[in-house]
């Protein structure tokens, strides 16, 4: 091999390892910035509070980290923080995305 194609083939191979470096930095930098996703829902206990009745639910999230919703039984709606407290929505998802977004990741040893 003479020593102009040594050059070009010593060029190529350092671009591509940099690109190389580029995609996976890029990756890993796009896979930190992703919120957690609730993976679990599990009904933990009932509630009642004068006339109202609230379910508590534990909702495991994908950073292995667990939140808790209530869900109250007249009005239909999900709470994040507590017992017709806090953020409320009129569906399950949307108050389950909430908590694992709030939820800090436990550790991986207690599951």
């Amino acid at each position: 091999m003479s020593s102009i194609n040594q050059t070009r083939y010593a060029a190529k191979s350092a671009s591509m390892a940099l690109l190389f470096l580029a995609a996976l930095a890029t990756a890993t930098g796009a896979r930190a910035g992703v919120a957690p996703q609730p993976e679990t829902l599990k009904l933990v206990a009932y509630y009642d509070i004068g006339e109202q009745r609230y379910r508590e639910i534990e909702v495991g999230c994908s950073n292995r980290s667990e939140a808790l919703v209530y869900k109250t039984e007249r009005r239909r709606q999900w709470c994040v923080g507590g017992p017709a407290a806090g953020e409320c929505f009129r569906d399950n998802i949307s108050a389950a995305k909430q908590a694992c977004a709030n939820a800090q990741p436990s550790s991986l040893a207690k599951r």
